[in-house]
This record gives C-alpha cells, sequence and structure tokens, in this order.
C-alpha cells in the first residue's frame, strides 16, 4: 500500500563548502520570552565563540520582565528585535529573515553554548558538503546534570524519537527552504523540522561532544520537561504532519499511546498521592 511506502531521499543533497581563507560568518539566533534572568549567560556564551566571524540576534518574543534591558545594553555587539508574542518557532523564524550568516544556530535563552561550539560544528559542516547540518550532545545543568548519548544520525532512529536540538549548526541555505512551523509553538517543532528536512533529503552529521548546556530548572520550567508530560499527544502531531515518513502501524500506535495517555497520567497521580498518603507526607 502507498501509504506504507516510507519516504527515502531518491537524491544526496550537495551542498557548496566555503571557498577560500575566509571563515563563514555564523549566525547566533537567541529567542527570548521572559528569560531575562538567563538572558546575559547565553549572549556571553554566544559572543565568547572562538570562531570568528560571528553575529548574535536576540529575538524578544514579547517578553513582559527584563529581557529587553538585558539585552540593549550589549548595545551593538548584538542586534536586537522585538515582535509581539508568536512562541518559539515564530521567534527562530524572526532570526532566520534576520541573519546574514552562512550558517545559523538557535540558542534558547535560558542555555549556553561552549565557547568552541560554533568552531568545531563549522569544521565538521566544511568536511561534509552532502550534509545540511551538524548537531552535538546535550549537557545538563541545574536541577539535574548530566550528558545525553544521541546515535549517529538514522532517519528510523529520528522517526521513533527526538535525539536533535534545535540548538545545531545549520546552513542558511536549508533555512531559506525550509523554516520552522510556526502551528507547532506549543513543542517539538525542533523535531518536525528535522523530520521535515529528512523528507527532502537533508541529513545531518554528529559531533559526539556535549557542546551546549541545557538549564533543567528548579520548578520543571524546561521545555523537556513540559513536552514528557503530554508527551504521547505531541507525537501524535508529528507523525500526522508526515504521513509518508510513517508506517500505517506506526500511526496507529502513534494513536493509541495518545488516547490512553491521559488515563495513564491520571493514574500516575493517583498512585504519588497513594504513597505520599501511606508514608505520612
Amino acid at each position: 500500500m502507498a501509504g506504507d511506502v516510507q519516504a527515502r531521499p531518491d537524491r544526496r543533497v550537495v551542498f557548496l563548502a566555503s571557498v577560500g581563507d575566509v571563515s563563514p560568518l555564523t549566525s547566533i539566533v537567541i529567542p527570548c520570552f521572559n528569560y531575562g534572568d538567563y538572558l546575559a549567560e547565553a549572549i556571553d556564551s554566544a559572543l565568547a565563540q572562538t570562531h570568528r566571524p560571528i553575529e548574535v540576534i536576540v529575538v524578544n518574543d514579547g517578553s513582559t520582565d527584563h529581557s529587553e534591558t538585558v539585552a540593549k545594553a550589549y548595545g551593538d555587539r548584538i542586534r536586537y528585535v522585538h515582535q509581539a508574542n508568536a512562541g518559539v518557532p515564530a521567534a527562530r523564524n524572526a532570526g532566520i529573515r534576520l541573519a546574514g550568516g552562512d550558517y545559523v544556530v538557535f540558542l534558547d535563552a535560558d542555555d549556553t553554548l561552549d565557547d568552541t561550539f560554533v568552531a568545531k560544528c563549522a569544521s565538521v559542516l566544511e568536511a561534509h558538503a552532502e550534509a545540511g547540518f551538524v548537531y552535538t550532545q546535550r549537557r545538563s545543568f541545574g536541577r539535574e546534570s548530566g550528558c545525553s548519548r544521541f546515535p549517529q544520525y538514522d532517519l528510523d532512529e529520528l522517526k521513533r524519537s527526538n535525539f536533535i536540538h534545535a540548538t545545531a549548526l545549520i546552513r542558511a541555505a536549508v533555512l531559506r527552504d525550509h523554516t520552522f512551523d510556526e502551528t507547532f509553538a506549543r513543542g517539538h517543532e525542533d523535531w518536525h523540522f528535522f523530520l521535515t528536512l529528512a523528507e527532502h533529503g537533508i541529513q545531518g552529521v554528529l559531533v559526539d561532544q556535549p557542546l551546549f548546556s541545557y538549564r533543567k530548572h528548579q520548578d520543571r520550567t524546561s521545555k523537556l520537561d513540559s513536552l514528557s508530560y503530554r508527551g504521547c499527544r505531541s507525537r501524535l502531531e508529528v507523525v500526522r504532519a508526515h504521513p509518508r515518513l510513517y508506517t500505517r502501524s506506526e500511526k496507529l500506535d502513534a494513536f493509541v499511546r495518545a488516547a490512553i495517555e491521559p488515563g495513564r497520567v491520571t493514574a500516575g497521580r493517583v498512585k504519588r498521592r497513594i504513597k505520599r498518603w501511606l508514608s505520612g507526607s
């Protein structure tokens, strides 16, 4: 059946490598919504990159805190733009429109880059003319600490789970044709984005080092925490957005998991409350 045929690249997409001794300009786009307490750390890590040249673009996505004050304190060392709140995908797309670099990196305003992130990723991307982007391992800090163990790029694995963070080094040529879907403002926009690239024959390369740090908030407001709460429903949205990538059985599995998720979450809450009651806490 046609619905069971997985989309596979029927051609190898080849991108032109940089020419000459001049390093390509890299644009680091930092979307920010009410993360003024952390924004300076993100900007400082972007400005500290050993790779040159870079430009840093802060997109204030309708923050009501002191994010604007923090950003404007950097003066002409960064580019700053404010927009009405529209969600992370829209903020990233605004950054894409402003970016003048050959490469683009998206950095969440509460995260930080290792100072060699761009240099190491750009070196690998320049060595792989067929690749559209480079991603790395992730170091967590804050409420939890540790390093990810993301696999080498594999479409079958990517279909099962999102192991590529939006903080990747991406060719601007890719982003001119493929931006973030702004209807995915509630999450998984990065997973949807990289699956879309796969559908168009654009693959990535892993740098197997933790080159950016992901903040795990004490109040569990980190994006990965909120996504894990409604993960099955979000997964179903991604599967529905890529009908040619998923088989009928995979689609059915996603639907069933989403259908039983509310009951599973409720049962988990009840179980935790019973345990607290029995322990007297």
